[in-house]
């Protein structure tokens, strides 16, 4: 029964090492690694370029801002240069590039093991130490699921990455918009102002001819409410430019005080497309990186559910060794 015993002992004292060694060697390996500079921008950066023409020659973490933006300010805006300034200024691009450090910080994170936990015990009586008890232990979950949390953290930085991408080129396009939008209202403020014009002047001429007996008076009014009606479609289409302006330079994200924008607001000539529904459907569920993400944090939540119902058993459980030594006895030790 003794050798029976002495071996049992053995035994755990091997597998502590073989833990204990693992376990360095995890801690020598992890630290090998470090956050990248870029904080994971890179990939979102890559996702982008491949669907955006513009933002291919454009860094969306471009560092001077303000240099960058008085040269693009300087010039007439097109809708290309809109979206980059909108790249350097809207203050929402600074909250999707915090949680891609955010994101790459919990990957950091989920790459390393948890200090272990150290004890110490002592027991006395009447002044004289009895026992002194030594201890250290590691939660032994996060030994044998090291390489699973890494690859989960791993997962949820990807989405991160795609989502970041995805609200990047939604900004694009609620610029391009914002620009679009802006410029088509000025077009037709300019008509109008042109229709008042004109409809103010043939009242004018309206009003000779009635005074020289050549028109009645249900004519006169008629060119006096034209004329009427012009002005008030100019001043409507006035404030439609000066709302579309505003919101054009929100979606920038820049202010009326910071500089004067000068626009070119001649539109090109819309192109002949012709969409196929099912091919556009297809395309969508391809490219889009708002689904690519959501379908794999699904699949990311299915392997978790997967792990957990497998290894829910263990809970916290930890491994350890201790030293033990009474007052005039050998010391020992075991896990």
């Amino acid at each position: 029964m003794h050798a029976e015993l002495t071996l049992i002992q053995k035994y755990f004292e091997i597998r502590m090492r073989i833990f204990l060694l693992a376990g360095l060697v995890c801690v020598l390996l992890n630290g090998c690694s470090s956050i990248p500079a870029d904080r994971g921008s890179s990939v979102s950066e890559s996702l982008i370029a491949e669907r955006s023409t513009v933002l291919k020659s454009a860094s969306v973490s471009q560092t001077d801002t303000a240099q960058r933006t008085h040269e693009l300010l300087s010039q007439p805006l097109s809708a290309d240069t809109a979206v980059q300034i909108a790249l350097l200024n809207q203050p929402r691009m600074r909250m999707w590039y915090a949680d891609l450090g955010l994101a790459q910080a919990e990957l950091y994170d989920a790459t390393r093991l948890a200090n272990p936990s150290f004890g110490f015990a002592q027991l006395s009586a009447e002044g004289v130490v009895t026992k002194t008890t030594l201890s250290v232990s590691q939660r032994i979950t996060e030994l044998l699921f090291l390489h699973f949390n890494s690859k989960m953290a791993r997962a949820e930085l990807l989405q991160t990455q795609q989502r970041v991408a995805n609200e990047v080129l939604s900004l694009e396009a609620e610029v391009r918009a914002a620009y679009y939008q802006y410029v088509t209202a000025k077009m037709i403020a300019d008509l109008r102002q042109q229709i008042a014009e004109a409809s103010t002047a043939s009242s004018q001429y309206a009003e000779s001819l009635y005074a020289a007996g050549n028109i009645s008076v249900l004519q006169l009014s008629r060119e006096q409410i034209a004329a009427s009606e012009s002005l008030v479609e100019q001043h409507r289409s006035v404030v439609e430019v000066e709302n579309r302006y505003t919101m054009l330079l929100n979606a920038l994200g820049i202010s009326r005080s910071e500089a004067a924008i000068r626009i070119d607001e001649r539109l090109p000539q819309p192109g002949e497309l012709q969409f196929d529904i099912a091919s556009l459907q297809a395309w969508a569920l391809s490219q889009r990186l708002d689904i690519a993400a959501t379908r794999d944090a699904l699949k990311a939540a299915q392997q978790r559910f997967n792990h957990t119902r497998h290894w829910r058993w263990l809970g916290n459980a930890e491994v350890g060794a201790e030293r033990e030594r009474d007052r005039g006895d050998a010391a020992a030790i075991g896990p």
